[in-house]
């Protein structure tokens, strides 16, 4: 849908929730129709990606930060060929979690 996808995982266990995996529990839990709830995840996604893409965090209390990040130039090897070539810096995401979500997540 939105190209987003959750993934956890946990020790020697892999599970992936999707947005269309969200969507319905947060229609049901908000007691909106999933069509509200997927155009307003869709309006704020756009959103989120447009303040990361003029280089601005997002701040989310209590859940966490998404950030931009400047991965610096680096060297690349081809191990088929053994050819070296120089990647240029690039620009990434990274989130850094709030203590309060490594909290919750960290509960038995």
């Amino acid at each position: 849908i939105l190209g987003v996808g959750v993934f956890l995982s946990l020790p020697g266990k892999e599970t992936r929730v999707t947005l269309e995996d969200l969507i319905p529990k947060v229609a049901s839990q908000q007691k909106m129709t999933k069509k509200e709830v997927k155009k307003c995840l869709k309006a704020f996604f756009e959103v989120l990606k447009e303040e990361l893409r003029q280089g601005k965090s997002v701040q989310i209390r209590g859940f966490g930060t998404f950030y931009p990040s400047l991965q610096k130039e680096r060297k690349w090897k081809n191990p088929k060929t053994g050819e070296v070539k120089t990647l240029p810096p690039t620009k990434t995401v990274r989130f850094r979690p709030s203590q309060r979500l490594k909290a919750y997540v960290n509960q038995k």
